[in-house]
């Protein structure tokens, strides 16, 4: 007789993103929400997503991430009196996220992905100067973190500039 199997972690995450070229600033704006879902048949417990963006260096993250020092004071509370949301992971996000491209952030609450529901992190923006896209495009990767396991999104963004 075999040994049952330990459940794998398994999830689904996509993009959802409007796309603003502002010629007058010489900008582009992304404003995306992500949508993940557990796909396995075990909750999942405190998920991380991760955000990468490149140009690194020339790309402005926000939205409604709070960084960790700001949630006393800005996290939304809910019907129970609990704070909830999503926060950077790193109390130096910006100057991390600046060298590497990557933004790791999790849920302010304890969060638990029951199978097959979808959750989101909402409204978040990517922008950057039109003039740093010369030399290749604006890209934002992000993945869902369970445990060890790493689930990329299934749409990433590659916004492609000519000049």
């Amino acid at each position: 007789m075999s040994e049952p199997q330990a459940a794998v972690p398994a999830a689904e995450c996509l993009f959802q993103s409007v796309t603003d070229f502002d010629t007058e600033a010489q900008r582009v704006s992304v404003f995306v929400t992500m949508l993940f879902r557990n796909a396995g048949s075990e909750p999942i417990e405190q998920p991380r997503i991760i955000l990468s963006v490149s140009p690194s260096r020339s790309c402005d993250i926000s939205g409604k991430i709070l960084s960790p020092q700001l949630i006393p004071a800005f996290s939304i509370y809910g019907k129970d009196g609990r704070k909830s949301g999503w926060s950077f992971a790193e109390d130096e996000w910006f100057a991390n996220g600046k060298v590497t491209g990557e933004y790791p952030i999790q849920s302010i609450e304890p969060l638990t992905m029951p199978p097959g529901v979808w959750l989101e992190m909402p409204d978040f923006h990517v922008s950057c100067a039109l003039d740093s896209l010369r030399n290749g495009p604006l890209a934002i990767h992000g993945l869902v973190e369970a445990g060890e396991a790493r689930f990329p999104v299934l749409n990433p963004i590659h916004i492609h500039c000519s000049f």
